[in-house]
């Protein structure tokens, strides 16, 4: 029990620790871009408002519409990371619907693939050494 808590413990000093502000854009296309600035390009001069001003700046010419948030805030891991979406002032979420679409493509092109490896009535040993002359 002592180690689960220190684990624990550790795992939240890690995450509040090395936080920093991301910059969340959300493009054209409904998804989102995470910018991550970084801090060997801040200048010996410089503010922090004014390096983090100045990298974000540069990293969203399209003026795209944008919200700021701490990196403690993105999800844990980047598995589904084409599916982030964000509206402003809510959590980053995953769009089930777009990667359950992408799942079925996914099903559906392995299906069409197995059906003409039947219909050219291929052993599997065959197929693959066929994909891969055509891969060549």
């Amino acid at each position: 029990m002592k180690k689960l808590f220190l684990i624990l413990l550790l795992l939240f000093f890690v995450n509040v620790c090395f936080s920093y502000t991301v910059r969340i854009l959300k493009n054209l296309d409904g998804t989102i871009s995470v910018i991550y600035p970084a801090p060997k390009s801040k200048k010996a001069t410089e503010t922090m408002e004014q390096w983090l001003n100045r990298v974000f700046t540069k990293a969203n010419p399209k003026s795209l519409p944008y919200e700021d948030i701490d990196s403690s805030e993105l999800p844990a891991t980047r598995i589904d990371r084409k599916y982030w979406k964000k509206e402003l002032t809510k959590p980053i979420t995953i769009d089930t619907v777009k990667k359950n679409v992408d799942v079925q493509k996914k099903a559906d092109k392995k299906a069409e693939k197995e059906t003409l490896r039947l219909k050219l009535n291929l052993s599997v040993e065959e197929w693959n050494l066929l994909q891969d002359k055509i891969t060549e």
